[in-house]
């Protein structure tokens, strides 16, 4: 029966068609076993602590020094500002100092002044009434005292020359004239004329001294000799260069300086001498003399004649009339 049964099912089952089912081209996507990641990003998560943009203070374990510091203890022991005297074996000299036997000594000349060794290079009586020594590149005011007030030639006369030759004030034409070497410089009051220096010619180079005479001529010294000049002039007027000597008798030769003073008498100076001659060109009695205790101021005596006309030439205020030698 069983088999029976089986024969019959055997005999009555379907067939199976053989045709099978088309499988269907597309497929089914299959689903990806792996996980998209989004095109958006998530923001990383870090398991990482983000620090404060504001930090913290660092706690340092060091200890801040105060601003304040401390002041040193030293070991060393301070001086004391007040030292001590020192102890010497030399005897001290006693503060006051006993008073020596010269109690009447004079009191030596200041260093503006011109000193007991001063020379005349030239000296002149100007147009405001002062008498100018001139000594090198200085000159000094001579005044009562002797020479004082010691500047720079150039500051008194801008433009002058150091160490001139001859200086001489025409009183008629109110013009200073300095000699020196080949050359000539002109002044009016304490300025330069224009156009000056000038050349000298030859016959009037190298002079040594110059004054004005009482008839109103210049006169050049050099040597022995002595001319007559005058601007114009180009050489020696006739007659001239005549020996100094045998008009002003006594005057010796390379005389170094000389001027017409307040009184009108005619110094002549030579080293530390000096002769005086009269309007006549007569030498006074007594001359040459030490130019030291009058000039200089050096061992002047205590008392002066007031008659002896001694010093009627160095003020202004001063003015007796010269005597007939």
């Amino acid at each position: 029966m069983i088999l029976a049964e089986g024969s019959r099912r055997s005999v009555t089952s379907r067939p199976r068609p053989t045709t099978r089912r088309p499988r269907p081209t597309t497929r089914r996507p299959r689903p990806p076993t792996r996980r998209t990641r989004p095109t958006t990003r998530r923001p990383h998560i870090t398991t990482r602590r983000t620090r404060p943009t504001t930090r913290r203070p660092r706690v340092t374990t060091r200890r801040t020094r105060p601003t304040t510091r401390r002041p040193r203890v030293t070991t060393r022991r301070t001086r004391p500002t007040t030292r001590r005297p020192r102890i010497t074996t030399r005897r001290t000299r006693p503060t006051t100092r006993r008073p020596t036997t010269r109690t009447t000594r004079r009191p030596r000349p200041t260093p503006r002044s011109g000193g007991c060794q001063l020379r005349f290079d030239a000296i002149e009586l100007v147009h405001d009434g002062r008498i100018y020594v001139f000594r090198g590149p200085h000159i000094y005011q001579m005044t009562a005292q002797g020479p004082q007030n010691r500047r720079l030639i150039r500051r008194v006369f801008p433009g002058a020359p150091n160490k001139p030759g001859a200086v001489v004030y025409d009183r008629y034409r109110r013009k200073l004239y300095i000699f020196k070497g080949r050359r000539l410089w002109r002044f009016t009051g304490y300025r330069k004329d224009a156009g000056y220096p000038k050349p000298l010619p030859a016959s009037f180079r190298g002079i040594r001294a110059a004054f004005q005479w009482t008839d109103g001529g210049l006169y050049l010294f050099k040597g022995r000799n002595y001319t007559r000049w005058a601007e114009s002039l180009s050489r020696h007027s006739s007659g001239y260069p005549r020996v100094a000597s045998r008009f002003w008798r006594g005057m010796p030769s390379n005389i170094e300086a000389g001027f017409r003073a307040y009184d009108g008498y005619i110094y002549v100076f030579k080293y530390q001498r000096y002769w005086r001659y009269n309007s006549l060109g007569r030498l006074s009695p007594g001359f040459p003399k030490s130019t030291r205790p009058v000039w200089l101021n050096c061992n002047r005596p205590s008392r002066i004649r007031t008659g002896g006309n001694e010093l009627s030439y160095l003020t202004q205020e001063i003015r007796q009339k010269p005597t007939e030698d």
